[in-house]
């Protein structure tokens, strides 16, 4: 009898043994898996904010949005006459007086579009000159149109491919672009740029010039374009300021 007992009590105490074992093996595994969930969870952490591993697409403050690249060329009659104090500047719908300086109107819009944007200039220029009397420079602009001619020109935009808008701005002979425009615009690859033209005028406001640089430049976006009365340039500060800001292009 005693030795039954005993065989009993045996028995059980290696059961017991064996179920706090398995407990505490469990609790062990347990553990384990929770230390290695929370090394996986800091592990993940790590990775999402460290800029090694993952690029969230956000910049940080030190860093700067890429802008748009502006060049703003401009033809004018100024440039490409040998001046001299008898060149007739008052009778002109492309020349401007400024003190003792002349210049041409659409030097002078250029400066205020350059003030406004940001943007670098360019000054079309011709191998040829136009002659400083008005009258003679209109009939010569008119015999280039009826010719259809194109102006060798002496200037080149070096990096155009750099620039993604273009404000281009033309006095408006004989209802549309002056032919070295032609020239220039037929000189470059303009696809995929914004152009903008721009321009001084006697009452016909920008012409066909705007129909006329979609067809030279049929992949290019065109937006909508200023024309100042000649007379009126110098005044047209505000009015080119309103006009840039309506287009939308300054972030």
């Amino acid at each position: 009898m005693r030795r039954k007992v005993a065989i009993l009590v045996l028995f059980i105490a290696v059961v017991l043994t064996g179920c706090g074992r398995n407990s505490e093996e469990r609790v062990t595994r347990s553990a384990a898996a929770d230390e290695t969930t929370a090394n996986m969870i800091n592990s993940t952490n790590i990775d999402e904010t460290s800029p090694d591993k993952i690029d969230t697409g956000v910049k940080g403050d030190d860093d700067t949005t890429e802008k748009s690249r502006i060049l703003i060329v401009y033809f004018t009659r100024a440039d490409n006459v040998k001046q001299d104090d008898k060149l007739d500047a008052v009778s002109s719908a492309s020349i401007t007086k400024n003190g003792d300086t002349i210049i041409g109107n659409m030097k002078i819009m250029a400066d205020y579009i350059k003030e406004t944007t940001g943007g670098e200039e360019f000054s079309i220029k011709t191998e040829l000159s136009y002659s400083q009397d008005y009258d003679e420079t209109t009939d010569q602009a008119k015999k280039e149109q009826q010719d259809d001619t194109r102006p060798k020109l002496i200037s080149q935009v070096e990096n155009m491919e750099e620039y993604d808008i273009i404000f281009l701005g033309y006095p408006n002979w004989w209802g549309t672009i002056p032919m070295p425009v032609f020239s220039f615009l037929e000189s470059y690859d303009f696809t995929g740029k914004t152009i903008i033209p721009f321009c001084s005028h006697e009452g016909s406001g920008l012409g066909s010039g705007v129909s006329d640089i979609e067809k030279l430049c049929p992949d290019s976006v065109i937006l909508e374009g200023l024309a100042i009365r000649g007379s009126k340039v110098n005044e047209s500060k505000n009015d080119i300021t309103e006009w840039i800001d309506s287009l939308g292009i300054l972030k």
